[in-house]
């Protein structure tokens, strides 16, 4: 599938919420977004950060965080 820019929206995440039906695929980091508690909601919310989501034709395709910071849970440690 061919994804162009002017299909794409890209918003401010300031928590996960549209994201219950995205999968990336990967499933550590799948995990992370979806869980309720010391996930990617909570990450967010707690560290000082920019994170988006985009979205082509209003599906979400995409998330993405910039952080100094570290995401480490039980299932996964992604470094920045």
């Amino acid at each position: 599938m061919e994804i162009r820019g002017d299909d794409l929206t890209f918003e401010r995440a300031f928590d996960t919420e549209g994201l219950s039906s995205f999968n990336c695929g990967v499933r550590q980091i799948d995990i992370i977004i979806h869980k309720k508690e010391d996930g990617l909601q909570d990450f967010i919310l707690n560290n000082d950060c920019d994170a988006f989501r985009v979205y082509h034709n209003g599906i979400p395709v995409a998330v993405f965080v910039y952080s100094a910071g570290v995401l480490e849970t039980e299932d996964a440690v992604f470094l920045p």
